[in-house]
């Protein structure tokens, strides 16, 4: 959902210049709200955020108008509104993927297995798989996971990556990354680069390397500023043994242009900013 005011004409005007498709964006006539502080540290980030309200969106009309091959679902949803947008991806032939976020809730929550057992990939971070299992052990997590959900992908940071699929245990090392400058987004570029691969028919142990990459590179610049473009992630891909052993390079992207700087304004009645 983007507005009238000056911050959600800049971040279309950004998305614009960046080749994003806008197919699915809400334009309203008026003013909206939306914002987002980011505290963002070495190991671990968070966010206090707010927006106004806006009218929900109708997500089975737009599976059904649309009919993407994967739609992806952001956060770990569970509930019978859920199980109703589950049940009509499926009958569609929509490949469902859920990431998790942290939710403070565990498979005993109510509501929570029947919401894994609905989709067909889980993606958590390893912390989000033991707070929902109970288990701090990321391969043992992933098996439980995968009694309810055929194929879960952990996040594991500096250690990598694992998929638990039908049984099959993959592990693939994460790519040496030299300065962590900043964390917000590796987790969704992460998801990208495992789903470019998925979309492509790649191998799993492919998909994961194309996910390490995307969420390596994002955590060398401020938010998504440095993830690689198709045609970095495919040359990438083909040095991943020297990524892993530190004598590969990623590639630094271009600037966005961005200037955060402020011009105080003068209240003439007052005579302060």
């Amino acid at each position: 959902d983007f507005g009238s005011d000056h911050f959600s004409q800049f971040v279309l005007e950004k998305i614009k210049e960046l080749g994003i498709d806008t197919t699915f964006f809400k334009i309203h006539d008026h003013h909206l709200c939306a914002l987002s502080v980011a505290f963002s540290f070495q190991h671990d980030r968070g966010f206090i955020s707010y927006m106004d309200p806006c009218e929900p969106w109708n997500l089975i009309e737009i599976l059904e108008t649309y009919r993407p091959r994967i739609f992806l679902v952001g956060g770990l949803e569970y509930g019978p509104a859920f199980l109703d947008f589950a049940a009509s991806a499926r009958q569609l032939g929509i490949t469902l993927v859920m990431d998790c976020q942290y939710r403070d809730v565990t498979l005993s929550t109510p509501g929570v297995v029947e919401a894994l057992s609905s989709v067909d990939l889980f993606m958590p971070n390893c912390c989000e798989a033991f707070r929902l299992t109970g288990i701090h052990e990321t391969a043992e997590s992933a098996r439980i996971l995968a009694q309810y959900t055929p194929q879960v992908v952990i996040k594991i940071g500096r250690e990598g990556s694992v998929a638990y699929t039908q049984g099959n245990v993959t592990r693939v090392a994460a790519i040496q990354i030299p300065k962590v400058m900043d964390t917000t987004g590796a987790g969704d570029s992460f998801n990208a680069g495992y789903l470019y691969g998925f979309l492509q028919g790649a191998p799993v142990e492919t998909c994961l390397k194309y996910a390490n990459l995307m969420g390596g590179a994002c955590v060398t610049g401020f938010g998504v500023s440095q993830i690689p473009n198709r045609s970095q992630l495919e040359t990438l891909i083909g040095q991943y043994d020297q990524m892993v052993a530190g004598t590969g390079e990623l590639p630094r992207q271009p600037s966005l242009g961005l200037d955060f700087s402020i011009t105080p304004v003068i209240n003439p009645s007052s005579g302060r900013a």
